[in-house]
């Protein structure tokens, strides 16, 4: 007989498998104290852990909310874009079930707006949206240790894309950088298989 699990299955086995490990320790902590008639660490101790994985899985609950404006000058800092004005961090967005990817929206100055797109404008090399799909589907990004970039222009943004290759695995790191036209929001998207 042969078992297929679908990706589902598997979700739910490592859950149960993961209630299961943490009761055990948790009952360990309780019951080691006690054989040894420490009664009060026999209570403390158990609780102790319980206090932890709560705190740890608020922590994966509220990961998001997490990240400084620091960060985001760091995560823009390789590909020349420096905010100098003040912004605004209005969400950051992770998800990382299939691959890991990060958004970010922020509100930038008027400023700051321009200096990005004229940064943008001044990488060249642009590429109107019907051939960017074409473009980013070409196989021989993944197998070289280059660094790739695409410019676009489409009636509501300006937007760049960086192509880069991991050192791991020869797969492509995808970051794309939005200026919206009418407003001054900027969104910051990075993709990693």
């Amino acid at each position: 007989m042969i078992l297929i699990f679908d990706f589902f299955d598997l979700i739910i086995v490592v859950f149960l498998a993961a209630i299961i490990l943490i009761a055990g320790i948790i009952y360990l902590f309780y019951w080691i104290p006690n054989k040894f008639k420490l009664k009060t660490l026999s209570v403390i101790l158990p609780n102790f852990t319980v206090g932890l994985i709560i705190l740890y899985f608020f922590y994966i609950g509220l990961k998001d909310s997490f990240i400084t404006k620091d960060d985001v000058n760091e995560l823009l800092k390789p590909h020349g874009f420096i905010l100098d004005d003040d912004f605004e961090i209005n969400s950051n967005k992770t998800d990382s079930w299939e691959y890991f990817s990060q958004e970010l929206e922020l509100t930038v100055s008027d400023k700051d707006k321009l200096k990005l797109i004229r940064k943008i404008l001044q990488e060249g090399n642009q590429i109107n949206a019907e051939k960017l799909e074409y473009w980013t589907s070409d196989t021989s990004i993944s197998q070289k240790d280059t660094f790739y970039y695409v410019t676009f222009i489409d009636d509501y943004s300006y937007g760049i894309d960086y192509y880069k290759t991991s050192k791991v695995d020869y797969k492509y790191i995808k970051e794309r950088l939005t200026v919206e036209k009418l407003n001054n929001k900027v969104y910051f998207r990075i993709e990693r298989p």
